[in-house]
């Protein structure tokens, strides 16, 4: 299965809209452990759809696969590098 080019756009600046509306809108609101577990919301998404429209494969199979690994690498830096720092 193919993903279009809008649909691509679709996640990433909605992503990024995401990200704009918790840490400029909602940033006094909101605590930092909040804003830290919103980015698992936004940022796959973001990161899915930059990665489809930058390098051209648009297939579903290659847009989870970077879906898995941008929540994968969250896990990993907000779990193990995050507490460390």
């Amino acid at each position: 299965m193919v993903i279009s080019k809008r649909i691509a756009q679709i996640m990433l600046y909605g992503g990024l809209i995401g990200a704009a509306v918790i840490y400029l809108a909602l940033f006094n609101s909101l605590s930092e452990t909040d804003m830290v577990n919103f980015s698992y919301i936004w940022l796959p998404f973001a990161v899915t759809g930059a990665a489809v429209l930058y390098t051209g494969k648009n297939t579903l199979g290659f847009a989870l696969t970077c879906f898995a690994l941008a929540i994968v690498a969250l896990v990993l830096f907000f779990e193990i590098i995050f507490p460390a720092l």
